[in-house]
């Protein structure tokens, strides 16, 4: 049996498989694809500085407007006028983004429950009707930006693991969880790839210990808290998920790279992992 030439990495932030990650692509000679640099990429490209700046000169002028500013009022109107046509030319390139998230998030099983999908979907109908300023600062709104360069993120690392002519190491926390796992695998399947599961597992005071170090240098989004929050939602493996081979490394044990890599060799399709936890 051939090794698989896409293999998906699941671990919890701070479980090291990044690490991981990357020392088994360049083992393998696969391409690591990671979704944090991903969605850096997608979200630079989407919301641009020049964007971002006059998000802040729109804002503001929203912000004068308030009933008890009447003295500035005028310079708010004038503002906006004069933005209009920058304004316009901006919720066109948003709106690109948006029909794509919107497209992913209606056909595709991402949320837990129909009330959260019925209440995601149409919350997002009804931006997609609002003129263009009522819609660009709509999509500045922090939660609303998260969930449309998320929503496309997963799919842009699909798609660049299927183009790379020599392999790929596909690296997300999110592959945590089962729905995003089942997706994945269905997806890479119906290109005619069968792709291979690595999932990493730490403990969690190695977890937390990794996350008060990232919060120490400034990178709170990382944190004890954000572990805090993740840990109860994710899901174990399920062999009924059909990965065509599955590898669970323990990052409480030394593993080297060549016996991660010996351990991909021998993994056996649909293996049953005993995982009930990825914390102990």
């Amino acid at each position: 049996m051939n090794t698989p030439n896409i293999w998906c990495v699941a671990g919890m932030p701070g479980s090291g498989k990044t690490t991981i990650a990357k020392s088994l692509a360049e083992a393998l000679g696969y391409e690591h694809i990671e979704k944090d640099t991903e969605l850096d990429t997608l979200e630079n490209y989407y919301y641009n500085e020049a964007l971002l700046d006059l998000g802040e000169i729109v804002l503001g002028a929203v912000d004068q407007l308030h009933p008890s500013t009447p003295h500035l009022h005028e310079e708010a109107r004038a503002t906006m006028r004069e933005s209009g046509p920058a304004i316009a030319t901006f919720s066109r390139h948003l709106r690109e983004l948006f029909y794509q998230a919107q497209s992913i998030i209606e056909n595709t099983d991402m949320f837990s429950n129909h009330r959260e999908y019925f209440a995601l979907t149409e919350g997002l109908r009804r931006i997609e009707a609002m003129d263009d300023y009522a819609f660009f600062i709509e999509v500045l709104d922090t939660n609303i930006r998260n969930l449309l360069v998320t929503s496309i993120g997963h799919i842009a690392i699909l798609k660049k693991g299927l183009t790379s002519e020599v392999g790929a190491i596909l690296d997300s926390h999110e592959f945590c969880f089962q729905k995003r796992r089942r997706f994945t695998v269905k997806h890479l399947q119906d290109q005619g790839i069968d792709p291979g599961l690595i999932i990493v597992q730490a403990t969690k005071d190695q977890l937390l210990e990794i996350a008060a170090e990232r919060e120490a240098q400034g990178d709170k989004q990382k944190g004890p808290e954000m572990i805090e929050a993740i840990a109860p939602v994710i899901d174990p493996y399920s062999p009924d998920e059909r990965w065509s081979r599955v590898v669970t490394i323990d990052r409480s044990i030394i593993n080297t790279t060549d016996q991660i890599r010996a351990q991909l060799e021998i993994a056996s399709p649909f293996t049953r992992q005993e995982l009930v936890h990825f914390l102990k």
